[in-house]
């Protein structure tokens, strides 16, 4: 199993209270950073409950890579940086590298960076609390069982 997340996880926070809060302040950068985070802690949390299987949970950052979910102004800009943005082909490297490559197979439970290497997430990723918080709340909210 495989998750898109992004080095922006690190700026990630986690506020189940804001999250279910109408009125709370929204933030797109903010929101974007803590969904980020969350699927670094749910990989994480997903890896533990398949650690007795075959089956390994990774995630990983991409790169900055040149769709449309790219913000118009770094579009705009991308021209004078087209160096450090990757092509969609570029972008996916990393999420092929984990589904299909031997060379991680057994490896569970980890973050890998644009470039096929593991990395260390953010120290709130590896709260294993905040980790069974988020599953726990998730299910809740999904109206499943944890």
């Amino acid at each position: 199993m495989v998750n898109v997340a992004s080095r922006v996880h690190y700026r990630g926070r986690i506020d189940f209270d804001r999250i279910t809060t109408a009125r709370a302040r929204y933030s797109a950068q903010a929101a974007y950073a803590q969904s980020k985070l969350a699927n670094v802690l749910h990989t994480f949390a997903l890896a533990r409950r398949l650690s007795d299987t075959r089956i390994c949970a990774n995630c990983l950052h991409p790169g900055v890579v040149a769709t449309n979910l790219l913000p118009r102004w770094l579009r705009v800009v991308k021209p004078l940086i087209s160096r450090v943005i990757f092509n969609p082909e570029r972008g996916a490297r990393t999420t092929l590298h984990l589904a299909l490559s031997s060379e991680v197979a057994g490896i569970s439970g980890r973050y890998f960076d644009e470039y096929q290497m593991p990395q260390s997430a953010a120290p709130l990723a590896s709260d294993v609390q905040l980790q069974e918080s988020l599953w726990h709340m998730s299910a809740r909210w999904a109206g499943v069982p944890a």
